[in-house]
């Protein structure tokens, strides 16, 4: 009578076998491809700190580097985003390395995403040049920190010379704008710096009140 009820319980055990599910399979990366990854996440790691530390050093207060470090890199991210898709399928059908190569790319590419020492370096250095005071460089990074995602002789020494050459602004007036309204480093000279320009231009505004105008709105 035991054994018959021991043999009852079989099917209601086989049943309830049936009814767990299959665990997911484990992907798991090759010895070579784990080591490479983790090599890749303690640089981006230290390159963060770095880049925390450059801006530090330059003045930002500590509760401020954060939060320009991020806005920076989410710019540096979108600028990376925008050349990725330029180039569209022509650049996904002439792709023909190996994976491994394939993937060094890929972390270059997000090595472009981050703020680095060298991108702050370049800005500051840049501002100083122009005539910025080393102690106000903290208030044009806190106020515009996209800034420091610009490249400087493609974005920045064009800026500075559109606002000499085109407007009259001298050095010091020039370094002192950028101080008081940061957010004119946003405006690229060659786009939306010339359009506002040449509509104040078409308007009969003298240079003078083009450049108080930017300096009220923008």
């Amino acid at each position: 009578m035991r054994q018959a009820g021991l043999r009852a319980l079989q099917p209601c055990r086989a049943r309830s076998r049936s009814r767990v599910a299959p665990a997911p399979p484990v992907c798991r990366l090759r010895a070579g491809r784990q080591t490479v990854q983790r090599e890749h996440r303690a640089g981006k790691l230290l390159s963060n700190r770095e880049a925390l530390d450059a801006l530090r050093l330059l003045g930002v207060e500590r509760v401020e580097c954060l939060q320009v470090y991020g806005k920076a890199s989410e710019f540096l991210f979108y600028q990376a985003t925008k050349r990725r898709n330029a180039a569209g399928p022509a650049q996904e059908e002439a792709a023909t390395a190996e994976e491994e190569e394939e993937e060094g790319e890929e972390e270059e590419e997000e090595a472009d995403d981050e703020l680095t020492v060298a991108h702050i370096d370049a800005v500051a250095g840049w501002l100083r040049d122009i005539g910025v005071e080393p102690a106000a460089i903290p208030a044009v990074i806190t106020g515009y920190p996209a800034v420091l995602a610009f490249s400087v002789p493609e974005r920045l020494a064009p800026l500075s010379t559109f606002l000499r050459e085109e407007l009259g602004v001298p050095g010091a007036d020039l370094a002192a704008a950028l101080v008081l309204r940061p957010s004119l480093l946003g405006l690229d000279p060659s786009t939306a710096l010339r359009r506002i320009v040449d509509f104040l231009r078409s308007t009969g505004a003298p240079r003078e009140q083009i450049v108080e105008q930017l300096l009220r709105s923008v």
